[in-house]
């Protein structure tokens, strides 16, 4: 075997090293969004929430119920919490004071 036929099996020896590392780098970098985005979306799962305490009320519609002024008394709502659905009617509705203009929320 001749220098330049070693010489050509020596670079595709290399290169052939190269590609493989690469390759795995490309494998973990995949892994590693894999493995985030996972976690975010276990961090974000509704159930995760309920889970911890949370609850979701909506209104006879099926709305999410983000507002006292979303309802009044007399209107039948839906909570889902950590293991089951409780049915409730609206008996009073009390709204929080506006609060001060500088503590006041952007629009």
């Amino acid at each position: 075997v001749g220098p330049r036929l070693r010489s050509a099996d020596d670079r595709l020896d290399a290169a052939t090293a190269r590609l493989q590392h690469l390759a795995e780098r490309r494998i973990e970098a995949a892994e590693a969004a894999v493995e985030r985005a996972a976690w975010r979306r276990a961090a974000a799962d509704p159930e995760r929430l309920l889970r911890r305490g949370w609850s979701v009320t909506v209104d006879p519609d099926g709305r999410v119920v983000r507002s006292v002024h979303q309802v009044a008394p007399g209107t039948e709502v839906r909570t889902r919490v950590a293991d089951g659905t409780l049915t409730a009617t609206v008996k009073a509705v009390d709204a929080d004071p506006a609060p001060p203009a500088d503590r006041a929320e952007p629009a």
